[in-house]
């Protein structure tokens, strides 16, 4: 689009140029191609209403890139979050799990035992759900940094 413009407007100054080359003061128009000043005039208003067209079209093209630049920031925003949260659903969906099997093996005889393993196991599972959590964040960090990078 650019270029058509620019090859556009290098032909209407070369007609331009030309006609005020071959015309003379009169309105009479050139007597080599025929033009009239009313027709220089049409040319002239045709240039410059496609330069504004041309001009439109740059700012309308840079606010698509903005609002473009907007969203896949939001986006990745979203995904941060996105990920943050299943982490969290995985630990907590794990630790359902197992508190779900110990109530159904438990028995009464054995409850010091199993106090003891759950209380051993439930420190496990905090620790493990701290790191997946961590690691779920430093992911989010190091998708942020290459998507600036990108940029």
């Amino acid at each position: 689009l650019n270029q058509a413009v620019v090859e556009m407007k290098s032909l209407l100054h070369h007609l331009l140029r030309r006609e005020s080359r071959c015309s003379s003061s009169s309105s009479q128009g050139c007597q080599t191609c025929g033009r009239s000043l009313h027709e220089r005039q049409n040319l002239e208003i045709e240039l410059h209403q496609t330069l504004e067209q041309m001009e439109r079209g740059k700012i309308g093209l840079k606010q698509a890139e903005l609002e473009a630049k907007r969203k896949d920031e939001e986006i990745q925003r979203i995904k941060s979050k996105l990920s943050l949260l299943e982490a969290r659903l995985t630990a907590a969906e794990e630790e359902r799990l197992m508190l779900k099997k110990d109530v159904e093996e438990s028995s009464l005889s054995k409850e010091t035992l199993i106090k003891s393993a759950w209380t051993n196991r439930d420190a496990a599972v905090a620790r493990k759900n701290v790191a997946e959590v961590d690691l779920a964040r430093g992911r989010i960090e190091v998708m942020q940094v290459s998507s600036q990078l990108m940029e």
